[in-house]
This record gives structure tokens, sequence and C-alpha cells, in this order.
């Protein structure tokens, strides 16, 4: 076991999670989104179609 309990778990290559298409964007339109109080609408649909949404959905909603 590593020094560090989370890490033991925990992969350190944030690159393979299923969740960082959408981390990046989200990212990239932060500033903006602080200044306007709203998450940009194509980062909202690339969300709501991705792999992640599907994820977290019961099987009678197509999870």
């Amino acid at each position: 076991m590593t020094t560090d309990p989370v890490g033991h778990f925990f992969a350190n290559d944030e690159s393979r999670l299923l969740v960082q298409p959408t981390l990046d964007a989200l990212e990239a339109q932060a500033a903006n989104a602080d200044s306007t109080r709203t998450v940009a609408s194509n980062v909202i649909e690339s969300f709501r179609g991705s792999d992640v949404m599907r994820m977290a959905a019961t099987k009678e909603l197509g999870g």
C-alpha cells in the first residue's frame, strides 16, 4: 500500500477518466460561467448525451 490511501484505490492518470472531456469543457468556459452565472448550452448538451449521464441513469431510462 502506498502512503496515500486515496492513491492506492484511484489512479493518478486523470486522462483516462470517463468524465474528463466534460471536465475539460467546463473548465474552458468557467470564467464566462462565473461572470454570466450560466453554463454554456453546448457544454450542457454534450453532457446530456455523454456516457456519464447514461452511467448515472436507471436501466429504465437507458442507463
